[in-house]
């Protein structure tokens, strides 16, 4: 059945087409990209097709809103070939590199990507200035992939847009990463041995982790960090470690002394991401740096505090908007400076505790 939208002297026909949304890249980065897919499965009733990498591919796994996702590991000729293969009537290219842009030439299909010399004088190509215009600039990363969205026809995405904000619900929660029955009951069973002799109220998550940010704090401030949270009485933290950091980690904390190590719970992870989303979801709060970790828990809407740049607050924000701005690199802080910060991340966590902003481990039901 098509459904007629009549706009002026134009009529839209909306009917099953099938879009491709070509995006392969990091945790952080695949995340940001859920809230542009979910509105492109929903406003324009089509057939979504993700192009992406074994990542992405993990972290849609149980969601509903896409149709397939196909691991292409990145896009080259030989993979726009295998993309040419699904006939799309549109593919949304989020990075518009202008090798990705030749290499889909092959599709014979409207491209929708962000302006630059190579796209804006492709054949088939329509662009959206990202990187031009004031507007869209100030834009975060997410609300710059749903620009391309819009793209496609816009008369339509601003009406079901319209319609999306008269509802309760919001958008956001409607395109969060799931997880199976199976990472519910292997992170249930998990904290009930970690709770099984300590009690506490609120269970805080810190990540000192972070590969591509430089605006973070050194792992000794992290501990001195870790340790001021764990000596408020109503609190336990939750640090989450993976193959390629846990035993140095675990070192450093046995150096620090002051029993730190008996203080705090570890999870260490296997290279499961959905295991990592699981464990998150129960958390009442994560302190991060500009990481996948704190994108993972602001797309679940787990309350956040983020240790960033001014910079990172606009291409990188978080959906509640605190943060705890580091204005210098990690190797150019000094003793001072860190312990300024660390007395501000205390401060905020303190405020969140009083007024009771965030929610107790109880409500999260780890025994269910």
């Amino acid at each position: 059945m098509l459904l007629q939208i009549e706009s002026g002297d134009k009529i839209f026909k909306e009917k099953r087409m099938v879009v491709g949304f070509i995006h392969h890249y990091g945790l952080g980065d695949n995340i940001l990209s859920f809230q542009a897919m979910y509105e492109c499965k929903r406003f324009y009733n089509c057939k979504l097709i993700v192009f992406g990498n074994a990542l992405m591919q993990r972290l849609l796994q149980y969601c509903s809103f896409v149709d397939e996702v196909v691991n292409i590991h990145v896009l080259t000729k030989e993979s726009a070939l295998r993309i040419k293969e699904y006939r799309c009537n549109y593919i949304l290219l989020t990075n518009p590199k202008s090798g990705y842009i030749r290499d889909l030439a092959v599709c014979d299909t409207q491209v929708i990507t962000g302006t630059k010399f190579s796209s804006l004088f492709s054949r088939y190509c329509k662009t959206v200035p990202l990187s031009l215009l004031p507007t869209y600039r100030r834009m975060g990363g997410a609300e710059k992939l749903c620009s391309l969205v819009r793209k496609i026809n816009p008369f339509v995405y601003e009406f079901h847009k319209q319609l999306a904000c008269m509802t309760m619900q919001s958008l956001l929660d409607l395109c969060k990463i799931q997880t199976s029955l199976e990472h519910k009951v292997f992170i249930t069973s998990f904290l009930q041995r970690a709770f099984a002799s300590k009690t506490c109220s609120y269970l805080i998550a810190v990540n000192p982790f972070a590969i591509t940010s430089q605006h973070t704090l050194p792992l000794l401030a992290w501990l001195k960090l870790m340790y001021a949270i764990s000596q408020i009485a109503s609190c336990k933290v939750l640090v989450i470690t993976y193959p390629a950091v846990h035993d140095d980690f675990i070192k450093q904390v046995q150096k620090f002394g002051n029993d730190l190590d008996s203080e705090l719970i570890v999870f260490q992870n296997t290279d499961d991401v959905l295991n990592l989303v699981e464990i998150l979801s129960r958390v009442s709060l994560v302190i991060s740096p500009s990481t996948g970790t704190i994108h993972v828990a602001s797309n679940l809407g787990i309350p956040t505090l983020g240790l960033y740049s001014q910079k990172d607050t606009i291409k990188w924000g978080t959906r509640d908007k605190r943060y705890v701005i580091i204005d210098k690199t990690k190797d150019t802080l000094d003793l001072q400076h860190s312990d300024s910060i660390i007395q501000q991340v205390l401060q905020n966590l303190e405020s969140l505790l009083e007024n009771k902003a965030i929610r107790t481990i109880k409500q999260y039901e780890i025994n269910d």
